[in-house]
């Protein structure tokens, strides 16, 4: 629940989501009836288009084609009738006929034709409901929707069929009587009873949903069942009916003090949805953010959510609830509804900036901060004092900022002179999420790299470095601080410099200038810089060179990166790189490997240096030995046998590497067979290991005995791999064949082919 918090701009959107069916519900009837109609309608396929309109003339034509053996022609002759079953009763017959068809898109042309006739079509009524309880959900979801149309004709028969046994009948019944909308308000009694049915609650409160005003009083009297079950779907019912249900909103609202808590979060879904009178609703419903059952706290938060702005009079009752002794997490779900106030709940500044402070973790402060962020600029002056007097710290200040939005940059470039040089690093910090909204923040940043605060300075950098290159007028102010007598200011700035998209050639005499800085962070931004920087890094190579040998353990493995993303120009750096292949530090030793691998034939001197890697402590630089030792022009003989071994790697990754390069040297891959056997006979690498098996050249006949234990596999893929290396051996596979001759007769048509293929070739 506490996730849900974090963000509410990326939320992802799903079909079936509770918010989504109370937002649908919020649309009305006419909406979820046109939803229903396209689905049918896209699950049913697309009718196929025809040059000349049919007409009753056809229907003899189309009639001998419902017969032929050609399923296509069944089928342009079903869709053909689907287009004169509204009008013509014998285009009606035949589509009831085609039901019965063994090609399941005749039978979905017919399903829909059948729709199409709606009440012409009551002749299939009986036929259409024994459909129903077919085992593929979309053909029975076809059935019930054909019956809907067909309308009241069909009604007895669902409603008898509410108490079938299958509970997929039942839904379906209850989805066609919703389909006949409210000329079907007579079987209103019988879906209430069957509310309390857990598996078809929902297919009748939507059907009772469709029935409009109609049935508003007996929902009303729903809701005071005897039965949780029956009481909660009424309110699902009047939910999903939307604003025509309004007359049961005091019902509803009564109904909030019911003593389950499924009922009560079925009432604030249906208050939401209905909108009536929200002054009234919202304070009650906010109040209920507290209650006992995390189900319901969830439901009065979603349902303060789809109220909008509609909900404003709840504030008053969630500032209350901040001040009192509720839990996290009742007092998260407040926060979030004040943030999704905006700026309509600026009054409970006091309040938010009071759980700020008292915030148990990160992730609560984090959820109270993002509320104060999305109250607007109206905010800050209060957010600013709060900070001053010690009640929230330098980082929930910056996050809180950093929130509040564009429309808060005249604000914040007031706070850059501010007399705190806090305020003003938070200020310039938050001013570099914004971008140039404005001519002025531009300017205004590259005025504060002159503050005499460091900290400020270092703010006013980064944030002109998140800008990017829409900052780059302020490059000529950044390149007078590369010497600032602060090292973290000269290290901000040349991280800034590197992401305002001036010329690379420029980029890289800062770097190489830095790379000499006394401070240790400033020399690993320029070599992060450089990296950045790919192969127009070259000018800088010995630079990077004489740190790799002598840089610190952070420096060096930095310097190694910058000689990866080179790549082969790098390769003069060939004996410092072999001899960081000794380096205590994994990682300085990982990516000398990988360089390696960069520099391709000019990194064949270094073989005899990576073989003793084979041992080594740390997994990346065995996989990244894994994946170099082949492309380095060493000998392939000598290449594959170090990787056959490492498939006997302790680490997952190592082994998927090895594999990997093993097909890059498959003349000489032949002997693995046995460790691909044991591979696939269980793991993560079975996929790479069948396929590395299926493109080796030649087999031996050694191997035979493992590859037939294959056969026997519980995955088809490996069956099918097993079977095409026994053919690869040849004659010499022969008691394979009695094996191979049961996998002809499996039902996975690429097992059968390898092993009629694999027969074959030792029969030759």
């Amino acid at each position: 629940m506490l996730s849900r918090f974090r963000a509410d701009t990326n939320t992802p959107c799903t079909l079936v989501s509770p918010r989504s069916t109370r937002l649908l519900a919020s649309k009305g009837r006419s909406a979820r009836l046109l939803v229903a109609g396209c689905l049918f309608f896209c699950l049913a396929g697309a009718s196929s288009a025809d040059d000349h309109p049919v007409a009753a003339s056809d229907l003899p034509r189309l009639k001998t084609s419902l017969k032929d053996s050609d399923a296509v022609k069944r089928r342009e002759a079903a869709e053909a009738l689907a287009t004169l079953a509204p009008s013509e009763t014998d285009a009606v017959k035949l589509l009831i006929g085609a039901l019965d068809d063994r090609d399941q898109q005749v039978r979905d042309a017919a399903l829909r034709g059948l729709a199409t006739a709606g009440p012409k079509a009551k002749e299939a009524i009986e036929r259409l409901s024994n459909i129903l309880p077919s085992r593929s959900q979309q053909v029975s979801y076809r059935a019930a929707y054909a019956l809907g149309k067909i309308g009241l004709a069909a009604l007895p028969e669902m409603v008898k069929r509410l108490d079938d046994k299958r509970s997929t009948v039942r839904e379906r019944a209850a989805q066609a009587i919703g389909w006949m909308g409210p000329s079907a308000a007579s079987a209103a009694p019988k879906l209430i009873e069957k509310l309390g049915d857990a598996e078809m609650a929902s297919a009748c409160a939507e059907a009772l949903s469709q029935f409009g005003p109609k049935v508003v009083g007996e929902l009303r009297k729903g809701l005071g069942d005897s039965s949780p079950a029956r009481r909660a779907g009424a309110a699902l019912a009047l939910g999903r009916m939307g604003p025509e249900a309004a007359s049961a909103a005091e019902d509803l609202r009564k109904a909030l003090g019911d003593a389950d808590p499924a009922v009560r979060a079925a009432v604030l879904n249906a208050l939401a949805a209905i909108g009536d009178q929200p002054e009234k609703t919202a304070p009650r419903v906010a109040a209920m953010l507290d209650d006992k059952s995390a189900e319901v706290g969830d439901a009065a938060m979603e349902a303060l959510v789809l109220m909008g702005p509609n909900a404003k009079g709840s504030v008053d009752e969630l500032r209350k609830l901040l001040r009192s002794d509720a839990d996290v997490a009742a007092k998260m779900r407040a926060a979030y509804c004040l943030g999704r106030l905006g700026p309509l709940a600026v009054a409970s500044i006091p309040e938010l900036m009071d759980q700020v402070a008292k915030a148990p973790d990160d992730q609560t402060r984090d959820a109270y901060a993002h509320a104060l962020g999305k109250l607007g600029p109206e905010a800050i002056t209060a957010i600013l004092t709060g900070y001053k007097d010690n009640a929230i710290g330098g980082e929930v200040l910056s996050a809180t900022l950093e929130r509040m939005g564009p429309s808060s940059a005249s604000r914040l470039l007031k706070a850059l002179e501010d007399g705190d040089p806090r305020i003003r690093s938070a200020a310039a910090g938050a001013l570099g999420e914004f971008g140039p909204v404005n001519a002025t923040i531009v300017p205004a940043l590259a005025r504060s790299l002159d503050d005499k605060d460091v900290g400020v300075r270092v703010a006013a950098a980064g944030a002109l470095g998140k800008i990017g290159p829409r900052a780059r007028g302020a490059a000529g102010r950044l390149h007078d601080h590369l010497d600032d007598p602060s090292a973290p200011v000269r290290a901000a700035v040349v991280g800034s410099l590197a992401q305002l998209g001036i010329e690379q050639s420029e980029l890289v005499a800062i770097a190489v200038t830095a790379l000499s800085d006394a401070d240790g962070t400033t020399r690993e931004t320029a070599l992060e810089a450089l990296t950045r920087l790919g192969p127009a890094a070259r000018p800088a190579l010995d630079d990077v060179r004489k740190l790799l040998r002598e840089g610190n353990d952070s420096t060096r493995i930095k310097a190694a990166e910058v000689l990866v993303a080179m790549g082969g120009i790098a390769s003069p750096a060939l004996p410092e790189v072999r001899q960081a292949l000794k380096d205590k530090s994994p990682d300085v030793r990982a990516r000398s490997v990988q360089a390696l691998a960069k520099f391709g034939g000019s990194a064949k001197p270094a073989y005899d240096d990576l073989l003793p890697l084979q041992r080594d402590d740390d997994s990346a630089v065995r996989a990244a030995l894994a994946t170099t030792i082949v492309r380095i022009g060493a000998p392939r003989d000598r290449s594959a046998a170090v990787l056959i071994r490492m498939l006997d790697d302790d680490d997952q990754t190592v082994r998927v590497e090895a594999i990997r390069s093993l097909q890059r040297v498959l003349d000489h891959s032949g002997k693995a067979v046995p460790k691909l056997v044991r591979l696939m006979e269980g793991g993560y690498e079975r996929s790479q290991a069948q396929r590395l098996l299926g493109r080796l050249k030649r087999v031996d006949e050694e191997h035979v005995p493992e590859l037939m234990r294959l056969l026997d596999s519980d995955s088809k893929r490996v069956r099918e791999a097993a079977a095409d290396a026994l053919g690869k051996v040849g004659p010499k596979a022969k008691k394979a064949v009695p094996k191979l001759e049961k996998l002809r007769k499996e039902r996975d048509r690429k097992v059968r082919e390898a092993a009629s293929e694999a027969i074959k070739r030792i029969n030759k």
